[in-house]
């Protein structure tokens, strides 16, 4: 079998012929968009909404029982979003250690 690749280097699986190519990546910026994201989440974290909230909704009179309802499906909402976040992050270091494994 004759073969010219250009720019890659080839690399043979039985029949099949893979030309992989060395891309440019800035481990930099990854970095700081994984350190943002870190201090994103510690703010959130630290941020004391909960201890706020729970402070208001115990007031006496606080709120009609539809508005409660409003506030509750946004607490829902929230708590669903955390839960993504997590699943997602964890998802994310899950493949990250896979990468390079595979070849």
């Amino acid at each position: 079998m004759m073969l010219a690749i250009m720019g890659g280097l080839a690399v043979h699986r039985g029949d099949v012929v893979w030309e992989v190519h060395h891309v440019a990546h800035d481990s930099a910026q990854l970095e700081r968009k994984v350190r943002d994201l870190q201090e994103a989440v510690k703010k959130l974290h630290t941020a004391e909404h909960a201890d706020r909230l729970l402070a208001i909704i115990h007031r006496p009179g606080w709120t009609t029982p539809a508005e409660s309802e409003l506030v509750m499906a946004h607490v829902d909402s929230l708590q669903s979003r955390a839960t993504d976040l997590h699943k997602a992050c964890d998802a994310l270091l899950a493949a990250a250690e896979k990468v390079g494994k595979a070849r």
